[in-house]
């Protein structure tokens, strides 16, 4: 392995790292009395987001600084066109980048749609770790 390869990989496994930290938050925030469903929303979108950019990163492509998933999706879905209606189902999470995040920007979530929105985030990252070498899942984490 090169060192570039090395650092790709090291690069790579940082991004699923902070996945793995954002579905962890994500459950956490559902399991607290009430539960916190805007904050574990905001962590669904978030995962979501950082495994595209990681599987992107892991393929050589420029990252983009953006939120929007579906810009994000159908960068992935060029790379490999199987991922394409499991990035569709979770573009929704889109909005919940910003929106949720400050007083009066919309309903507050209800926890079915929260709970939803944290079992498709969880799918979306086993589809993209699916895909990529088991070498890019950090030692020590279960995704």
């Amino acid at each position: 392995m090169t060192a570039s390869d090395e650092s790709r990989l090291a690069a790579a496994q940082a991004w699923f790292v902070k996945v793995h930290h954002d579905l962890r938050s994500a459950a956490a925030l559902l399991r607290a009395k009430p539960a916190i469903t805007d904050a574990a929303l905001f962590h669904c979108q978030q995962a979501v987001e950082k495994a595209l950019k990681g599987y992107l990163h892991w393929h050589g492509c420029q990252v983009p600084k953006t939120h929007n998933l579906v810009q994000l999706g159908k960068m992935c879905t060029a790379l490999d066109g199987s991922i394409e209606l499991v990035t569709f189902r979770t573009v929704f999470l889109t909005r919940h980048a910003v929106s949720q995040r400050y007083p009066g920007e919309g309903p507050e979530p209800t926890l079915r749609e929260t709970r939803k929105a944290l079992r498709l985030a969880q799918e979306l990252v086993a589809a993209i770790l699916d895909r990529l070498p088991r070498s890019v899942r950090p030692r020590g984490i279960r995704l």
